[in-house]
């Protein structure tokens, strides 16, 4: 094993273990019921997926990679409320929890943004995902109150980021599609 790769292990494993204490700590001063335990556990998640990010290649699974029409042009997103999160999130100070997903105004900005608008859609699904098992103990010890705190903070944490950023995807897709087929119309191939 190199140096490399048994560093990136410990770094994995510390990270792993501050994230449980911190955990456990809010679960036992403030107890599973409480908001802050519910708001902790879903910004730790977050920020294991984030720190571990150079680490771990977090990437959307493939089932979830393509975004439908109905994500796009459909009632669904719309009636979540999905375009008002987004607009919410353009304002100040939010904007800045996460500036590359904003496109610079570049042609060539525009692959490096969808690439971290994946980037960023794969750290929310997994953030989610990892607070999964707090979540199904919740509702095995029927913790409602603790659930419903959970739900809550992971929807405006986790999901609703997620979605918005499907949304924005779906959007961008065509459009780099048509500067693909511009760049590719650019290229001449000399006769001979």
């Amino acid at each position: 094993m190199s140096f490399r790769s048994s560093r990136m292990i410990l770094q994995l494993a510390f990270s792993s273990a501050v994230a449980v204490w911190v955990v456990l700590l809010l679960a036992r001063g403030l107890g599973l019921r409480s908001p802050m335990t519910a708001f902790g556990t879903v910004g730790v998640a977050l920020g294991i997926v984030v720190v571990n990010s150079s680490i771990v290649s977090w990437s959307v699974p493939k089932r979830l990679m393509p975004v439908r029409t109905w994500e796009i042009s459909g009632l669904t997103y719309p009636l979540l409320g999905i375009s008002i999160f987004g607009k919410v999130l353009r304002r100040v100070p939010f904007r800045y929890l996460n500036t590359s997903v904003y496109i610079g105004g570049h042609r060539s900005d525009l692959l490096s943004t969808y690439a971290n608008i994946l980037q960023a859609e794969a750290a929310h699904y997994w953030a989610f995902t990892l607070t999964v098992p707090l979540i199904i103990y919740q509702f095995t010890c029927q913790s409602w109150y603790g659930l419903g705190w959970l739900f809550l903070f992971n929807a405006l944490i986790n999901i609703y980021p997620s979605l918005h950023l499907r949304q924005v995807r779906g959007r961008l897709e065509p459009l780099m599609q048509r500067c693909k087929e511009r760049e590719k119309s650019k290229i001449r191939i000399p006769h001979k």
